[in-house]
């Protein structure tokens, strides 16, 4: 009980003291990047991702799931194969 006392303490004491420094120099209070984090795009997109997942695990069963990540990860390389970089 006392180790998590003592690990709250610390949590509370960086949550509202701590900064953050962006690229820009610019200091940023933690629970303020932590908000702004949970309301940020990327986000809500990889939320509703990981809902979709869920929900087409539900319907299609873990296996399939399981190898439509498989699929998407691409192991061959063959999915951005006909990409070419110019430099």
């Amino acid at each position: 009980m006392i180790l998590i006392n003592f690990i709250a303490l610390w949590v509370s004491y960086f949550y509202f003291n701590a900064k953050l420094t962006d690229s820009n120099g610019d200091e940023v209070p933690v629970h303020d990047a932590i908000h702004h984090f949970f309301t940020s795009p990327w986000w809500l997109d990889l939320w509703q991702s990981l809902k979709d997942v869920w929900v087409f695990a539900q319907h299609h069963g873990w296996y399939e799931t399981w190898k439509q990540v498989i699929d998407l990860s691409d192991p061959h390389g063959e999915i951005n194969a006909h990409k070419v970089n110019f430099h």
